[in-house]
């Protein structure tokens, strides 16, 4: 069993407007569902549009007295106004007192090193939302450690305002290699006082791991001695649904695929990244929740209706 669980979600177009009296749009309860017997202890929410929806989510459907949230736009100038949410067990987590910076916090503002410059990285496109987590402690404190998350959701179109003639797939390359190089170094080396740092990077990469895409090797070299690992290969982003029928026969009240999931999944966009340093000081694994057939028998457009087109992912971390 695992001592902590985190999960990361692009729920999109996550919006308190899809609720409707027609009964069509987000189902809110589904998701609820999912959080809940999933066993997450924090969830990193991508495309969270409005800060009422996860209210809304918390509040009426996981409950406040055992769950909290904090929500932010990710960019002022993002054309989709796309933003972040951390949603989290309180009785499992609570945030970090900081008194160096805001938790959590968007990180805007960061400097560009000349070598990432050179490799056409002028700016942040769509910068990131961190927190800082410490577990709760039964009687005087928790254990002597924090989880940092940079929660992320690198754009898929280059905007207009960014500089430099590549195309869509190298700006999402070089997001990443701020990401990496720039953001998740800093954050990880910041001080935290009696609490040792474990830096978690997350979310829709919007990239696929070599193997699986061939688009971002899944170790990247982000200092002298320093590496960042990416897991979680499964494909997680599903297809549109066809006109047709899909090839599937009944089993009883299950649908069985014939050829795998490859005909209802499209890509493995969605990561977790750390320092390799991590794998010495605890066991990870990442895999995806398969909330299409758990949840949707494979109901391809119901799932994107009332879900996302996206699925969760999540990180089990037992300590050594």
């Amino acid at each position: 069993m695992s001592d902590y669980t985190i999960g990361s979600f692009n729920i999109c177009k996550f919006n308190y407007a899809g609720l409707r009296k027609d009964g069509k749009g987000k189902d809110f309860d589904r998701i609820a569902d999912i959080i809940r017997n999933e066993h997450f202890d924090i969830i990193a929410i991508q495309e969270a549009k409005s800060e009422s929806a996860i209210r809304h989510l918390v509040k009426d459907k996981l409950g406040e007295l055992e769950w909290d949230w904090k929500w932010a736009l990710s960019d002022n100038h993002d054309k989709y106004d796309d933003g972040y949410a951390f949603i989290w067990n309180k009785r499992r987590f609570r945030l970090v007192n900081s008194t160096q910076h805001e938790n959590p916090r968007v990180y805007e503002s960061v400097t560009i090193s000349k070598d990432l410059k050179s490799r056409g990285c002028a700016q942040l496109i769509r910068p990131p939302f961190v927190a800082e987590f410490t577990p709760q402690g039964q009687y005087l404190g928790g254990p002597n450690l924090q989880f940092r998350l940079i929660n992320t959701h690198i754009a898929w179109e280059k905007p207009h305002y960014v500089e430099g003639d590549f195309g869509d797939i190298t700006a999402r390359k070089n997001e990443l290699a701020v990401l990496s190089e720039e953001i998740y170094r800093r954050v990880s080396m910041t001080r935290g006082g009696m609490l040792v740092p474990y830096t978690f990077l997350m979310g829709d990469y919007n990239l696929c791991l070599v193997g699986t895409g061939g688009k971002i090797e899944a170790v990247i070299p982000i200092e002298e001695g320093r590496n960042l690992r990416t897991v979680q290969t499964e494909l997680t982003t599903l297809k549109r649904p066809k006109t047709e029928e899909l090839d599937v026969s009944n089993e009883g009240d299950e649908v069985v695929l014939q050829d795998g999931d490859t005909q209802l999944y499209a890509s493995n966009y969605d990561h977790f990244s750390y320092d390799t340093v991590l794998d010495s000081k605890m066991t990870l694994r990442a895999s995806r929740v398969d909330s299409l057939f758990d949840y949707y028998k494979n109901d391809v457009a119901k799932h994107r209706a009332e879900i996302s087109d996206h699925v969760p992912i999540k990180l089990e971390i037992t300590l050594r």
